[in-house]
């Protein structure tokens, strides 16, 4: 499918080629056929370059590209005909080239995007009619401001000291606002269908023909004059109240429906760096946990009892060497008390009860592990599932991930050395069956299993200049683990730059009701905007491999390109090269 949308636009450039060869030059057909032919691809491979750049795999093609573009451009000039063109490259024809595509065939590649969620007997016809009224609307605007372009050149070769002054007072006013206004192109872009895009080359190792139909929800924005003073590693929703609890080991609780502040516990002093140093590497964090109508927080060393008034602490380990895992669905804790000691509590009743001690050195396993809320034997370099022992796993090192329904592991390992970055994300089966997925560039880290996907993501962290940095992205991996969908995080957008938010992050990422909900926390000196997403996959008829290619700055190329207007005269086209002698009709043109 691919090979189609780029074949398709080179057979409308052709068709123009010829036509508009056809009618400026006296040579024969023969000629004029193979002559428009390099002019063709020649403009093809520019108007790939401009406007078709998504399908552009690695930079080693465009590299290809640009030398085939060279050496077609030394072929035009070398042609002898009636127009002598030697050492000149004409650019008329390129020119107008590109400004039909823009009027024609990439208006519609964009609007079959916009309308790609409507069932295809709607979105097709309309792509079409929008396509349409883009290019008469082109062909109407350009009578239109002939006059106009006419009056302006006029106008600008005899403007005086105040015409000039009005000029660039009215562009220095333009480039102020766009210093101190923002553009909504976050909004725009999500009503049109347009956000989500890749980026401007896909050269990243990522698909070409990622798909785009996902779209996050608002469920719920709390705006806070208060400042955090902290980072929200988790969160919890529940009725209007919002629990948060942050790197400071702090349990902060907001109604949601008055954003008023319930309170603030201190719940132990300490500073947690990160995610990563809040529980185990490797697998992600919930620090909520709801059990049996109980909200249990899982601290950096302590396990708490959560309510409105407060949190109470029902484990005191002072380590945060552990994790919760689930079993025949009751809530358990595996509690790594030293290298060969580790203890197993069970939730019960609001409490936690000590319910198994084992010495490593009389246990049949090497050690316990908790891998995607499921308990793990390891032994001989192996993963064993605690719940069948004849299930297991080959260990690799980085972050790790357990498919409990088909009994699958994912692990995500950096193999980046001082030279180059690859990651390489593997999925391994109990038969020791492997695929792998290896990019080169390192990507998301950890995952979440949701449906037959996977959402890799990371955490957020405080970098070099204390901001706090997260994943700009979501990569998402289809049942086939190929990845399928990149979805873009995006910054709140306030009109004025004076309120714009110099921390965005996302706190956690969450499995609610097999869809991936995330907290966003977006913040500045004077506030703070706290919003709860859901991913929502919307249904999409037919898949076109283009729609992750544009975003919401194409419409403006589009716009531009409505002025333009194509030129049908060879001997007042633009040329560049050396001394060139044109002919049409008869008059000869000598240009130095």
């Amino acid at each position: 499918m691919i090979i189609t949308f780029l074949l398709l636009p080179f057979l409308f450039i052709f068709a123009s080629t010829l036509s508009y060869n056809n009618q400026v030059m006296q040579e024969s057909k023969s000629f004029i056929t193979k002559y428009s032919l390099l002019e063709s691809i020649l403009s093809s491979l520019i108007i790939t370059i401009l406007f078709l750049q998504g399908f552009i795999p690695t930079i080693i093609i465009l590299l290809i590209i640009f030398v085939l573009m060279m050496v077609l451009s030394f072929i035009i000039m070398s042609i002898k005909g009636q127009f002598n063109i030697k050492g000149v490259l004409e650019l008329e024809t390129i020119k107008n080239n590109i400004i039909l595509f823009s009027a024609t065939v990439l208006p519609l590649y964009v609007f079959l995007t916009i309308f790609r969620y409507l069932p295809f007997y709607f979105q097709i016809p309309l792509a079409i009619l929008s396509s349409s009224a883009i290019f008469y609307s082109k062909q109407t605007l350009i009578k239109l401001f002939q006059p106009i372009y006419k009056k302006i050149h006029t106008f600008f070769s005899i403007i005086g000291i105040v015409e000039s002054m009005v000029i660039y007072i009215g562009i220095f006013l333009l480039f102020l606002s766009t210093l101190l206004l923002q553009f909504p192109s976050n909004v725009i872009g999500e009503t049109l269908n347009l956000s989500n895009n890749t980026p401007y080359f896909s050269i990243q190792g990522f698909p070409v023909d990622l798909q785009n139909n996902f779209r996050q929800n608002e469920i719920l924005k709390l705006d806070i004059e208060e400042l955090l003073g902290s980072e929200v590693l988790d969160y919890y929703y529940e009725n209007e109240y919002l629990y948060l609890y942050t790197n400071k080991n702090e349990l902060v609780i907001y109604n949601v429906l008055t954003t008023e502040l319930i309170n603030t516990y201190v719940l132990e002093t300490i500073t947690i760096i990160d995610h990563e140093h809040s529980k185990f590497n490797g697998d992600f964090n919930y620090m909520f946990v709801k059990h049996d109508d109980y909200l249990i927080l899982f601290g950096h060393a302590d396990v708490f009892k959560v309510t409105l008034d407060g949190a109470e602490s029902i484990i005191d380990v002072n380590n945060n060497n552990m994790k919760h895992y689930y079993d025949n669905g009751e809530l358990y804790i595996l509690y790594s008390a030293s290298p060969t000691l580790q203890k197993i509590y069970k939730f019960n009743n609001g409490e936690m009860i000590l319910s198994e001690t084992i010495s490593l050195s009389l246990f049949p396993f090497d050690s316990m592990v908790v891998i995607s809320e499921t308990l793990f034997y390891i032994d001989n370099n192996r993963y064993i599932l605690a719940s069948n022992n004849n299930i297991s796993f080959i260990i690799k090192s980085g972050s790790t991930l357990f498919d409990k329904e088909k009994k699958v592991i994912y692990y995500v390992t950096d193999e980046s050395t001082d030279y180059s970055s690859i990651s390489v994300y593997s999925k391994v089966t109990s038969t020791d069956s492997e695929f792998i997925i290896k990019n080169s560039k390192m990507y998301n880290y950890y995952g979440i299993m949701i449906k037959d996907q996977i959402f890799y993501t990371d955490y957020s962290k405080i970098n070099e200049y204390s901001r706090i940095t997260s994943a700009k992205r979501i990569m998402i991996v289809d049942d086939e683990f190929e990845i399928s969908t990149i979805f873009n995080h995006q910054e709140l957008q306030p009109f004025l730059y004076g309120n714009f938010f110099h921390n965005s992050y996302i706190a956690n990422y969450h499995n609610e009701d097999d869809n991936l909900e995330f907290l966003q926390v977006d913040e500045n000196l004077k506030h703070v905007v706290l919003t709860l997403y859901q991913l929502e996959e919307l249904d999409v008829d037919i898949k076109f491999p283009f729609y992750s290619h544009y975003g919401v700055g194409i419409l403006t190329t589009i716009f531009v390109f409505l002025f333009i207007p194509t030129t049908h005269n060879r001997s007042t086209h633009i040329e560049s090269g050396f001394d060139v002698k044109t002919s049409k009709n008869g008059n000869n043109i000598v240009h130095k």
